[in-house]
């Protein structure tokens, strides 16, 4: 009998000692130039917007794109402590050998009731832009904290999607038509003499493209097709072998495409000879969307 009740009493006691700290949410904190994003990792109590698998978009040069840095929500009982937390990041170009992480520490942020605690830091302002070349790449991050069951520190636990990470995808370039013309930056050729770079607000060059609206929060000019281009094409030459391009399509004041007035966009082609694109003579492998 004597054994039966101490070995009750050992379990009653290794109940009251049992203890567990953990992560339960992640962010990291982007902002595009519209203020603080946050995006979700693994942990995503909140079911907020996450992290990957996003295509984040098309940069220029002299665009906003932040990292304000992270944050990671974590809970503990018992006897457990939690000491801090981080979010690494790197960047690199798709199909290039990554470099190593940078790490932004996570400071304590707020209590958030039952042994929850919020670690974040918001205002680093790191220009994820800064130094690169154009090209596609990929940002990647992983959030760790600190702490251990027995009150101390000794201890990491991630969030790294069991070692994958989480990654999400953008890309680097200058071939809009902000600097006014197509000869200079991102190099055009072809018939250059049908074509010009105006903006549609300012009613610059004879009129015909005055119902063009501009998107003025990016690439406020636009290419347009002088008035009687006749048959014309623009070639822009790229190495890339798979990425995003961006764009957006308008008809002149007063006219609508039919079979003898209409334009295209060819996306791939395996020459660049303008009389070998061009509509009614078109003699190429590739692809192209026509109006």
């Amino acid at each position: 009998m004597l054994r039966k009740i101490l070995l009750l009493a050992l379990v009653v006691c290794s109940t009251q000692a049992f203890a567990a700290w953990d992560l339960f949410q992640t962010y990291a904190i982007i902002d595009f130039g519209d203020g603080n994003n946050y995006r979700a990792g693994g942990f995503n109590a909140d079911a907020a917007p996450t992290v990957e698998p996003y295509y984040y978009g098309f940069f220029n040069t002299g665009d906003s794109f932040i990292l304000n840095g992270g944050e990671i929500n974590t809970f503990k009982n018992g006897a457990s402590n939690v000491c801090g937390g981080g979010l690494a990041y790197r960047i690199y170009k798709e199909c290039e050998v990554p470099g190593s992480f940078t790490l932004v520490n996570l400071p304590f942020s707020a209590e958030l009731g039952s042994g929850n605690q919020r670690w974040a830091a918001t205002t680093e302002g790191i220009n994820i832009l800064s130094g690169l070349s154009s090209g596609d790449y990929v940002i990647e991050f992983y959030w760790e904290a600190y702490g251990d069951d027995a009150g101390g520190c000794t201890n990491t636990k991630f969030d790294s999607n069991f070692g994958n990470n989480f990654k999400a995808y953008f890309t680097v370039g200058n071939d809009g038509f902000e600097d006014g013309d197509f000869t200079t930056g991102a190099v055009w050729s072809g018939n250059t003499t049908s074509y010009s770079v105006l903006n549609p607000t300012s009613l610059v060059g004879d009129g015909s493209n005055a119902n063009i609206n501009a998107f003025t929060g990016r690439n406020a000019d636009v290419l347009v097709s002088n008035a009687s281009a006749a048959a014309a094409a623009l070639v822009l030459p790229s190495a890339q072998a798979y990425g995003i391009w961006g764009f957006s399509v308008a008809t002149g004041l007063n006219w609508l495409p039919s079979a003898t007035n209409n334009f295209a966009v060819i996306l791939t082609s395996n020459t660049n000879d303008p009389a070998l694109l061009t509509i009614g003579t078109m003699n190429f492998n590739g692809y192209y969307l026509k109006w």
